[in-house]
């Protein structure tokens, strides 16, 4: 008589648990996020929730983007794919928008309607993302890079990247990341070179319009106006952290600088300028004379919106020490990945 042996039995056990386990995963619920319009470590953020949120309430988790949707010179799409966030993994090309619950409903949603073979699409509309009542126990767990996301980046050309930069480095770097972007605030006496006189120089340049010192408190959104950090509190951040430490140290700059500012004064105010045919490029280098007060005190820069972004990044997740306001970006894309980085206010 002859029977099966312990190593066939394992086999054929092991057989039917993985079969259990993808016909489970396949009659699973699925849900599908189209994420707010908002920067790359916000939509990270959304996204990382939202799979966190998945397993939570046991729904096969998917993310949809738009097929045009811009941030910077990277589309929205574009960025989470060199991220190796891809259709294989968690991004889908099929959305809804007809059945699509709001942002707020999520909850109410998945934990009381998880019937087999159906498909929930939700859609975190701008604003609606923090009103969700999240269970303390599923909230904990957004403080952590979701597997999914860890694993993906890990396999992707950008972290490689980031590796070997780390590799290379032969003394402590530090890295200040200068926020400007939609929060930019200038005065206009800094381009007294290609302003018509009749500007008043005490006049404040903002992505939103022209204002006087009191008039921009009222008609900026106060959002905007915390994001703003002076270049001289950056300037004696960084030497502050520079003296505190004998050690040999290279210094970079990154910043999104004032590619925005400066398409919007040349769409929406082109008639301050002495020359109305001045480039939009020549005035986001005018503007970025503000810089010049960092420039001496470091040993690289990346500024502005056009061909810095993935080296900007690689710079602040190569770094040992990121002095920024606003570093969530920073932190988001590395969470997980066991770099050593600390963060210092400006």
């Amino acid at each position: 008589m002859t029977g099966k042996t312990s190593y066939e039995s394992g086999g054929a056990f092991a057989f039917v648990r993985n079969l259990n386990e993808t016909l489970s995963e396949i009659i699973r619920p699925a849900a599908v996020l189209k994420p707010s319009s908002a920067g790359f470590g916000d939509i990270l953020t959304q996204i990382n929730r939202f799979l966190w949120a998945g397993d939570f309430y046991n729904y096969r988790s998917k993310i949809f983007f738009d097929a045009v949707n811009h941030r910077n010179e990277e589309t929205v799409q574009g960025f989470f794919e060199a991220l190796n966030i891809t259709k294989l993994n968690i991004l889908t090309d099929r959305f809804k928008h007809s059945r699509a619950y709001g942002c707020p409903s999520f909850v109410d949603v998945v934990s009381g309607y998880r019937p087999p073979f159906s498909k929930a699409y939700f859609d975190f509309g701008q604003g609606q993302k923090n009103q969700i009542h999240w269970e303390p126990e599923l909230k904990k767990r957004f403080s952590e890079q979701h597997p999914r996301l860890l694993e993906a980046i890990r396999e992707s050309k950008i972290y490689k990247r980031m590796m070997v930069a780390r590799g290379a480095k032969t003394k402590r770097k530090i890295c200040v990341h200068v926020r400007r972007g939609d929060t930019a605030l200038v005065e206009a006496s800094l381009l007294e070179a290609i302003i018509k006189k009749e500007i008043d120089p005490n006049h404040v340049l903002h992505p939103r319009g022209i204002f006087t010192r009191s008039s921009i408190q009222e008609e900026v959104p106060d959002v905007f106006l915390k994001r703003y950090k002076p270049m001289e509190d950056y300037k004696l951040r960084l030497e502050k952290v520079l003296s505190d430490s004998s050690q040999d140290t290279e210094v970079v700059l990154i910043s999104d600088g004032m590619t925005k500012l400066a398409g919007r004064l040349k769409t929406r105010h082109n008639h301050i300028f002495k020359n109305p045919e001045i480039s939009e490029h020549d005035v986001e280098r005018h503007l970025e004379k503000e810089f010049d007060t960092l420039l001496p005190l470091v040993n690289g820069h990346w500024i502005g919106e056009r061909g810095t972004f993935w080296e900007s990044l690689i710079q602040a997740a190569s770094s040992d020490i990121v002095i920024s306001k606003s570093p969530a970006f920073i932190k988001r894309i590395t969470m997980g990945l066991d770099f050593d980085i600390q963060y210092v206010r400006p």
